[in-house]
Parts: C-alpha cells; sequence; structure tokens
C-alpha cells in the first residue's frame, strides 16, 4: 500500500502539483504510519514469524477508514463513492 501512496506522488509531482501543503496535513501521517506498519507486517511474514496474521484483518479496516478525513478535507464525495463500487 506504500507503493501506491509513492506512486500518486510521483505521479502528483510529474503534473507539477505541490506536495508541501498534504505533509502540513494532520491527516496525511496515520495513513503513512500505517503504512510503515504493513510492511512491518510484510518483513515479518517474510521471515515466518506469522503472530501478527491475526491483527491484520482489522488493521486493513481500520486503514481503509482513515481515508475518511481524507475524502471529507478535500471533498472528494463523489470520486470516493465511485471508487468504492469497484472494492
Amino acid at each position: 500500500m506504500i507503493e501506491t501512496i509513492l506512486l500518486a506522488m510521483l505521479v502528483a509531482k510529474i503534473k507539477g502539483y505541490k506536495l508541501k501543503p498534504f505533509f502540513k496535513s494532520l491527516y496525511a501521517y496515520p495513513i503513512i504510519i500505517f503504512s510503515f506498519i504493513y510492511i512491518f507486517i510484510g518483513i515479518s511474514i517474510f521471515y515466518d514469524n506469522y503472530s501478527f496474521i491475526k491483527y491484520e484483518v482489522w488493521l486493513e479496516k481500520i486503514y481503509i477508514l482513515m481515508f475518511i478525513p481524507l475524502i471529507f478535507k478535500y471533498k472528494l464525495y463523489i470520486s470516493s463513492i465511485i471508487g468504492s463500487e469497484h472494492i
């Protein structure tokens, strides 16, 4: 999931958007922190430590719900409704 964030930042930079306002917002940091938690879980699974698997279902739901404040802050209601139908 971190690759999605990095890809979105790369596309925004190519299109000429500024990323500085995004990092000034406090809404972005929980998503970035959870992305690093997912990386940690992936690395631990790679090293045969499967103790975090039982929390994966709840962490995924929390991760998806963390996007709700960003949707309301940037008024992306229509885009998020369209995107949620593809899940």
